[in-house]
């Protein structure tokens, strides 16, 4: 209904993805899959400087198998997503905040860097320790052997 709106559409390809995954049939999932990958990418192309619009495409990539290649565009996303929220924190609900920091450290850990990780992580639990992220924060730091 709003082509022009990018929220909206990086919205609509992730619904398209989640249709694929919960789709019967191979070739619909691969291709429910793939029109969501193209309408996301065609979001942040629309608003590349969205805060929302990288984090929708980014956490919804964030789970897609390897085969699909995601990686790089996941990596890229999450990288420039940590730079964003630690410039400007503000306005930003603590959850966003908090998954950023989960994921973007969990890729640099998968990437030997858990040293670059473990402040980041840090850094994220801090914003709420009580929250469901800070869970996942907590169990990254205690494989790590960090309080």
């Amino acid at each position: 209904l709003e082509p022009t709106n990018a929220m909206a559409r990086v919205l609509y390809g992730s619904t398209l993805t989640m249709k694929g995954r919960d789709a019967f049939w191979p070739p619909t999932q691969i291709s429910l899959v793939k029109s969501g990958i193209k309408e996301m990418d065609a979001a942040v192309k629309m608003d590349t400087n969205s805060i929302r619009v990288r984090f929708a495409r980014a956490n919804n990539n964030f789970y897609m198998p390897k085969f699909l290649d995601r990686q790089e565009i996941v990596e890229a996303d999450f990288a420039w997503l940590w730079q964003q929220v630690q410039a400007h924190p503000e306005g930003l609900d603590n959850n966003l905040l908090q998954v950023v920091a989960l994921h973007r450290g969990q890729l640099l850990a998968k990437k030997k860097k858990v040293a670059e990780a473990l402040p980041i992580w840090r850094q994220g639990l801090q914003i709420d320790p009580h929250s469901e992220a800070a869970v996942e924060l907590k169990r990254e730091l205690e494989k790590r052997k960090e309080p």
